[in-house]
């Protein structure tokens, strides 16, 4: 059995949107290829990271790489005073361990980085590869990103509080104790004691068999840091971006236009984001190109969807009121289309200005007909004749006066 035409138009649709993600994730995996690089047990460097070393179109330049020694990879871009390092990256999985160096490297575990933990920078590395269109969004990263983190205060007195955990290798001035508190909100302002001030936090990654005098072990486990490196999460941020814009010109922008411009608008800002996303992850712009042939075969599909469903059952309604309209317009089409059929009878056509001479003005009546008044007439100023002046009605559609015509003109008078 042939399928219909809509099916098929729609299943080769679907295929090329399958056939065009595969496409890309394949093209996308051998152009990393060509930009991979090792650094220690980190053998399958790539977008977004990138060594030092490597060509400047890849990766990105905020998740650049630092191999010291051959086995440290440091995300310099991270701290200017504190070294931080990737040990671990799951591309499948989008996310990278990070862990301070000072658990790696040094041989005192009990210790705590300079500077506090950077977690504003981080939020400038997420909205690097995230195109966000405001920074309230990067701002939720703050509850996202981490699941908890480990606070540490600094207390003059004694702390009799079972939030805070003392630790005792660590030794604070003027004799003070350091404690460690952990939770997802132990940061707050509120959690801080009267005799504490804050000295720094770390995010931790927490598992059930988690103890708190091993705070360092933990922390030198380092924490999953959790970012979006595939190709379709730029897709959905650049949509996001894009008709957020879209939305915000229709609303202040005062034109009539607006209907038609907007999305125009937002298509183009889609587009553009997607190039300079793009154009960050490689440097022929494959995935652009696709983009380019989805939104030219989405613009098809809906053309069809509009033809379908919209002109075709338009036209067949014009076609259908044009037919209607045909047979109730005015009675003396039905007339002149039985004039036209009667041309073996060769009757003979008078203008009106001819009618009106012969009937002086239709001033002599001789009687009411069916559908019309009878006035007596000459033509040529001597033969009489009997003119029947139609009175058009809504009643009237021409069948008696063609049944009238009709009988008369077989009817032969003998004089």
């Amino acid at each position: 059995m042939k399928r219909s035409t809509p099916a098929s138009f729609f299943t080769s649709l679907l295929l090329f949107f399958f056939l065009t993600a595969l496409t890309s994730g394949v093209l996308g995996r051998s152009q990393n290829k060509g930009c991979s690089s090792s650094c220690g047990v980190l053998d399958d460097i790539h977008y977004p990271f990138r060594l030092q070393s490597d060509p400047e179109w890849c990766g990105k330049p905020e998740f650049e790489l630092i191999c010291e020694s051959g086995k440290d990879a440091v995300l310099h871009n991270l701290s200017s005073k504190d070294k931080y390092l990737v040990t671990e990256i799951s591309y499948h999985q989008s996310q990278f361990r990070l862990v301070y160096a000072g658990y790696v490297t040094g041989s005192n575990k009990c210790v705590l980085p300079s500077a506090h933990f950077p977690l504003n920078t981080l939020y400038l590395i997420q909205m690097s590869l995230w195109r966000f269109s405001s920074t309230e969004d990067a701002r939720q990263l703050e509850y996202y990103m981490f699941g908890e983190l480990a606070s540490f205060m600094s207390c003059k007195q004694e702390i009799h509080n079972d939030l805070y955990k003392p630790i005792h290798c660590l030794t604070g001035d003027n004799n003070s104790t350091t404690y460690v508190i952990v939770g997802d909100d132990k940061y707050e302002i509120r959690n801080l004691e009267n005799s504490c001030r804050f000295v720094n936090f770390l995010p931790v990654d927490r598992d059930s068999g988690y103890n708190y005098s091993d705070i360092f072990e933990l922390l030198a486990r380092g924490v999953w840091v959790s970012l979006d490196l595939t190709t379709f999460n730029n897709f959905e941020s650049c949509w996001k971006e894009s008709w957020s814009l879209a939305h915000y010109i229709y609303r202040y922008l005062n034109s009539p236009y607006n209907v038609i411009l907007v999305p125009f608008y937002g298509e183009f800002a889609f587009l553009s984001c997607v190039y300079v996303a793009d154009s960050a992850r490689n440097h022929n712009h494959v995935i652009f190109g696709f983009t380019v042939v989805l939104v030219i075969a989405i613009h098809i599909a809906l053309c069809q969807l509009v033809f379908r469903f919209v002109m075709a059952p338009l036209s067949i309604y014009v076609f259908l009121a044009y037919n209607y309209w045909k047979t109730i317009r005015k009675p003396i089409d039905s007339v002149e289309k039985f004039l036209q059929i009667q041309q073996t009878l060769t009757p003979t056509r008078y203008a009106y200005s001819d009618i009106i001479a012969m009937t002086c003005h239709f001033r002599e009546k001789l009687g009411q007909g069916g559908f019309g008044s009878v006035y007596r007439g000459y033509i040529l100023g001597k033969f009489p004749v009997a003119v029947k002046m139609l009175v058009g009605s809504s009643k009237f559609h021409g069948e008696d006066f063609i049944s009238e015509v009709s009988t008369i003109g077989r009817i032969h008078c003998n004089q």
